[in-house]
């Protein structure tokens, strides 16, 4: 599905598309965890009576709608935040150091390197692009 796109503005209409597949399916799945694991029940003409352990039930099963996906994406930024550096230093080996990136605003502004600094790949990038 996402193999054939290259940029990133291509992944914007089936990362949309899966997003709100999944979203869909959020309030069948609040009602499914609602009664089978904090016991609402009952039927649609039920539904105008205040009973207070039904709100329990259907806050219970929201918080746990909630918190799952939340935990599971902290987990996934943290351990992104954690290996991403070493990861980026292994996948580009000669990638512009920091004084050379320190330049790159003088260099998009037509100042050359900044403070004397050589330029690098990076800030030549920007320069040929006319960024």
């Amino acid at each position: 599905m996402l193999g054939g796109a290259g940029r990133p503005r291509d992944l914007t209409s089936p990362l949309l598309c899966l997003q709100g597949a999944v979203a869909a399916t959020a309030t069948p799945l609040v009602g499914v965890i609602a009664s089978r694991w904090f016991g609402l029940s009952g039927t649609l003409a039920d539904a105008g009576a205040a009973d207070p352990r039904r709100a329990v039930a259907l806050a219970s099963a929201l918080l746990v709608c909630c918190v799952v996906p939340w935990s599971a994406c902290f987990v996934a930024y943290f351990a992104l935040y954690r290996i991403y550096p070493a990861d980026r230093r292994r996948a580009w080996p000669h990638s512009a150091s920091v004084g050379d990136l320190a330049g790159l605003a003088d260099a998009a502004d037509g100042q050359g390197g900044g403070q004397g600094r050589p330029r690098g790949r990076a800030t030549e990038l920007v320069v040929r692009r006319g960024r």
